[in-house]
């Protein structure tokens, strides 16, 4: 719970779990991990039979969502790459992709130039996660009920 990895050159993680992660710059971000509240950004693939939750995916290379399953999540800054056979549901997307409750929209980060993944006021990721962490679905996060993606994580971090 509470790390970052940077510039890993396999998968960062092998049959595990992270929670309120960070991993930057590194080939692949795991392998049938179980990921919630995470940050992957400049990755150069995203990772295999994983799960994601509340995470954000900021130009996280070719397949950002491989062969896995995402919820409540922001894929960002990705540009012509896709979610190759991944099934992704209630998340905001930069490009159309099947999937109940999706949605294409800028999620209006703080400044993500500069590592500020936090979303702004208006941001329409803002309070349209399904439920609360008080009970209705698994897949908010635990420090900012109805955010989607790994809003808080810079708190968890600092």
């Amino acid at each position: 719970v509470g790390f970052r990895l940077i510039g890993f050159k396999a998968e960062a993680i092998y049959y595990g779990s992270a929670e309120q992660c960070q991993i930057l710059g590194s080939y692949k971000n795991g392998y049938k991990t179980f990921f919630r509240n995470c940050l992957f950004k400049d990755m150069n693939y995203g990772g295999t039979y994983n799960k994601y939750f509340n995470c954000t995916f900021h130009n996280s290379g070719y397949y950002p969502i491989w062969n896995s399953e995402a919820i409540g999540c922001i894929v960002w800054a990705m540009g012509n790459n896709n979610n190759l056979g991944s099934q992704v549901s209630h998340s905001c997307l930069e490009k159309q992709q099947a999937g109940e409750g999706n949605f294409i929209a800028d999620p209006k980060f703080v400044n993500a130039g500069n590592g500020d993944f936090h979303l702004q006021a208006d941001s329409p990721c803002a309070n349209v996660a399904l439920g609360s962490r008080i009970g209705k679905h698994f897949y908010d996060s635990d420090h900012a009920p109805g955010y989607l993606g790994a809003q808080s994580l810079q708190d968890a971090l600092s």
